[in-house]
């Protein structure tokens, strides 16, 4: 709020919830209903996961395990074979 130079009322207009919710979240209240929130991160560029957690949900930290489902085959030692069927559902 300090960066953007944000009021409580202000985030609370962008949110569509009442100052006093604002004011319950700034004094470690959890949001009920986190579409809210995701309206805030939507209005300043906001990552999501970084507002709710901490840790950004960049792409370029995922290891293909993360992405693509991966099944060794012990018969390919030293070579490589990429082959991607599907993308990993999560």
């Amino acid at each position: 709020m300090k960066q953007h130079k944000l009021t409580q009322r202000k985030v609370s207009e962008i949110c569509g919830v009442g100052v006093s919710v604002v004011n319950d979240w700034l004094s470690g209240s959890q949001p009920h209903d986190l579409s809210v929130i995701l309206k805030l991160c939507d209005e300043f560029k906001i990552d999501f996961k970084w507002l709710l957690t901490g840790k950004r949900s960049d792409i370029s930290s995922l290891g293909l395990g993360d992405i693509f489902h991966i099944e060794d085959d012990p018969t390919f030692s030293g070579l490589f074979l990429l082959e991607a069927k599907r993308l990993k559902r999560k």
